[in-house]
């Protein structure tokens, strides 16, 4: 994890929410952070709430009517993907310990 990366997840501070590309929600301190026995911060997983299934690969609207059916909400739902996008680079974040 470099030190942009720190700086821009610690600029949204832990209620600060940011829309991008149609209905993706990414909320802080909305992420999974893996600790070592000190303390320090491993590695991140952005996570990202979601209102709809519009926009994915995978369709889980079926799921979405089974919860309905049987009186839950499965929406929003919490997701560990990212949008689409052809750009590449890491997904889970993790510190360099070298």
């Amino acid at each position: 994890m470099d030190v942009h990366t720190v700086i821009l997840l610690s600029s949204l501070g832990p209620w600060s929410p940011l829309l991008i590309s149609g209905n993706w929600l990414v909320t802080f301190p909305c992420c999974c952070i893996a600790r070592d026995e000190n303390g320090h911060i491993l590695g991140v997983v952005p996570l990202y709430l979601k209102s709809h299934s519009r926009g994915e690969f995978v369709f889980d609207q079926s799921w979405a009517e089974a919860y309905y059916s049987c009186g839950l909400e499965y929406y929003p739902k919490l997701q560990s993907c990212v949008s689409f996008t052809p750009v590449t680079g890491q997904r889970i974040l993790l510190r360099n310990t070298s």
